[in-house]
């Protein structure tokens, strides 16, 4: 059976779920571990149907479990380095990033929405990419 890309990228949040327990943000690791396995059987067609609205809750938990964590620890900082706060900038335009293309995409079928299926899934990897990233930097922020 072949696979899409984006089966393969799920495997990424299980970084995440890693940092973040190590961390010591253990419902951060709990979110990013129920996302991966949800992300698993979803783009590798294990019970899609069934498991799909759990993946969207576990995919808006990692959202706003992160930005909880983002705006406390912007809010903690009273000195900045440069490093953070180009970090936090980054972070930033990460989250923007991931909205352009869910809703631009969602409205003109384009990107992760595309109606070539090789297309959109390659974005749709690309969006892990670049969420993994995004959220692993809130961490070590």
């Amino acid at each position: 059976m072949d696979r899409s890309p984006t089966f393969y990228t799920s495997f990424l949040f299980i970084t995440n779920a890693v940092v973040t327990f190590y961390y010591k943000y253990y419902l951060y690791s709990f979110v990013f571990l129920l996302m991966t396995i949800t992300s698993i059987m979803v783009h590798g067609n294990y019970y899609k149907q069934q498991i799909l609205w759990i993946d969207k809750v576990a995919i808006i938990l990692v959202i706003l479990t992160g930005g909880y964590i983002y705006c406390k620890k912007i809010a903690q900082h009273e000195q900045k380095s440069s490093s953070k706060y180009f970090q936090s900038i980054v972070i930033f335009f990460s989250f923007l990033f991931f909205l352009f293309m869910e809703f631009y995409g969602s409205f003109f079928g384009a990107l992760n929405y595309d109606a070539n299926k090789n297309i959109g899934l390659t974005y749709h990897a690309f969006l892990h990419l670049i969420g993994c990233l995004g959220h692993l930097m809130i961490v070590l922020l």
